[in-house]
């Protein structure tokens, strides 16, 4: 019998599965992007991919072991039997164990949602034309519809929508750059007009060049930039890791843990919601691979609201539920998105900076590595404009910095924030493009040297 359908296949590699459990996902993608450069369209055009990802489950009774293969649909019963040998032969691993509880959902018989929708950005045109400048960047868009099924029974579906725009300016001559990202659902929802008109503000504040030392520094940094160092916090907030002793997170709290430690005396808070509006994505978990935070052992545990940050104390830690069990903490698997709220923030990223006596406002970073996992010290560089702030208003601006500091050290530090916006990390937006972040004012930021970037 030809298999067409995504539950047909699901129930095909389910049936034939030999191991002592199995997961499938199969995935129907579609995608839209445009591109552009030297103020000139280059590239467009659509993808469509369908494929499925297999994991057999091993148990001999010393422990639980597992493999994983991903492929074309047509290739599932080669990846089967690739995915069952690597499961025999594999090593048991710690965070193994059985199944949850299935979970099966209506809407796993339903057809995958319509292909992504060709569009551009609100306000696109306006970028090409203008003397003086030439930009370059990408629009794009892309659906995913999975179908997941599990040897124990569990059957659901979700669907992932996602769209991003991203567009950097360069004066004639190339001695000044200004960028601009933002994500959405749909990418014709993006407001291009508006991103333009911020760029070109900062090529025209370019104009104006003023040389300070690289040295700790009051900055201003904008929703991007926050999320970026966000997202760096929010990976390494791993329960196993703490309660091992090599993280950032350790401590004297429950289990040796930082769990209760307090990191900023600001009403800060950051939080992960499958359900928070306008940034919604799936509350079951599935992953093709296992780490400390997440395994293919917890495949359909719900996805539930999770305060990794509340009231400005560490609140939750990531961990499975075998770490779970061994370390007597609560199983927490994080949703796909991150949210920063503080309290105290008013105003837009332009309201922040006009009550801003002296500050360098960095509008995003770039090339983050970290460079010590005990304290999360993290470097990069500040990347298309860093601008000096003197009474409510930017004067000019200076070269790029390296800077060096900690996503955690520096929530000790912030002295005023604005509103969370969504908004595009632009370093990790490869990965991850689901955040809502304030604008931070945030004291000694370790500015360590100058930068050749422009």
């Amino acid at each position: 019998m030809t298999t067409t359908t995504p539950q047909e296949i699901v129930e095909a590699v389910l049936a034939r599965s030999r191991s002592t459990a199995a997961v499938v996902a199969v995935q129907e993608e579609s995608g839209v992007n445009y591109r552009w450069a030297v103020s000139t369209p280059t590239t467009n055009g659509d993808t469509r991919a369908r494929h499925v990802t297999i994991t057999a489950l091993a148990s001999d009774g010393t422990g639980w072991k597992a493999g994983t293969r991903s492929g074309p649909v047509a290739d599932w019963p080669a990846l089967l039997a690739g995915a069952e040998a690597d499961a025999e032969s594999g090593q048991p691993g710690g965070e193994g164990s059985e199944l949850p509880e299935p979970v099966v959902r209506a809407d796993f018989d339903s057809v995958p949602a319509a292909p992504a929708a060709a569009g551009l950005p609100t306000g696109l045109d306006q970028a090409f034309g203008t003397e003086g400048r030439e930009v370059f960047g990408f629009a794009e868009q892309s659906v995913t519809t999975s179908y997941i099924g599990t040897s124990n029974g569990s059957r659901w579906r979700a669907v992932e929508r996602s769209g991003r725009f991203e567009i950097s300016a360069k004066h004639v001559g190339r001695t000044r750059s200004a960028w601009y990202g933002a994500a959405g659902e749909e990418v014709a929802e993006i407001d291009a007009a508006a991103g333009l008109s911020i760029i070109d503000q900062g090529l025209t504040a370019q104009a104006r060049r003023v040389d300070l030392p690289a040295q700790p520094t009051k900055v201003i940094l904008t929703p991007s930039a926050v999320a970026d160092l966000m997202i760096v916090l929010w990976w390494s907030a791993v329960a196993r890791d703490a309660a091992e002793g090599h993280s950032p997170f350790s401590g004297t709290g429950p289990s040796g843990t930082a769990i209760g430690r307090v990191l900023s005396d600001r009403d800060v808070t950051l939080t992960s919601d499958a359900h928070w509006p306008d940034l919604g994505c799936p509350d079951l978990l599935w992953t093709p691979g296992s780490s400390a935070a997440a395994t293919v052992f917890d495949t359909g545990m719900a996805l539930r609201p999770v305060d990794w940050i509340d009231g400005g104390r560490l609140s939750a830690l990531a961990a499975t539920r075998a770490a779970a069990r061994e370390f007597g903490l609560p199983a927490v698997a994080s949703p796909d998105n991150l949210i920063m709220t503080d309290a105290a923030g008013e105003g837009s990223l332009a309201d922040v900076v006009a009550r801003t006596e002296r500050a360098l406002l960095i509008t995003s970073l770039w090339y983050i590595r970290e460079v010590d996992l005990q304290s999360l010290l993290v470097t990069g560089l500040t990347r298309d404009g860093t601008y000096l702030v003197e009474d409510g208003e930017i004067v000019g601006a200076t070269g790029n910095f390296r800077f060096n500091d900690s996503p955690i050290d520096l929530l000790s530090r912030i002295v005023d924030a604005g509103e969370s916006v969504r908004c595009l990390p632009r370093e990790w937006a490869d990965y991850f493009t689901r955040t809502i972040m304030p604008p931070l004012v945030v004291d000694a930021f370790g500015l360590s040297t100058e930068s050749a970037a422009v």
